[in-house]
């Protein structure tokens, strides 16, 4: 676990120094590798500009995964930094399931991030209400709901 620890440390640096990033394979890496090294990096988060890009752009397995795993602590991290050209890969995801193990984190960052991450919470809710549960559907409202209302 420790490479993982690490190249996350490497992705946190304001300055990002490609080589040492480089020389860290994560091509034979297992699932549970890259998502131990995701949630890494979402403690870290949020991430000096541009490095979530760069991220996302270099690991196109973990930025473009199909794995829910992965998918969800990459919404995590794209909501948590703002790195709103992957927004729609955020509603992708919750379009295509409905669990609530992954549908409620990713709507509490939603609700915890910038003004567009909310809209986005919304509108994708207006989406996909229809094919949730209805518990889960309650639990999304209630985070949608403002304060004291």
């Amino acid at each position: 676990m420790k490479p993982a620890e690490e190249l996350a440390q490497l992705w946190a640096a304001p300055e990002l120094d490609m080589l040492a990033i480089e020389a860290v394979a994560i091509g034979s890496w297992k699932t549970y590798q890259l998502v131990y090294f995701l949630d890494k990096v979402l403690q870290k988060s949020p991430l000096p500009p541009g490095n979530v890009k760069k991220l996302g752009e270099m690991y196109p397995k973990i930025s473009g995964a199909r794995n829910a795993e992965l998918r969800l602590r990459w919404g995590q991290i794209v909501l948590q930094n703002d790195l709103q050209e992957d927004f729609g890969k955020v509603k992708d995801f919750l379009q295509s399931q409905g669990k609530q193990k992954y549908t409620l984190p990713l709507y509490r960052a939603m609700m915890g991030g910038s003004e567009a991450a909310r809209a986005l919470a919304k509108e994708t809710f207006a989406a996909t209400a229809t094919q949730l549960h209805s518990n889960v559907v309650h639990y999304v409202q209630q985070l949608l709901a403002p304060e004291g209302s």
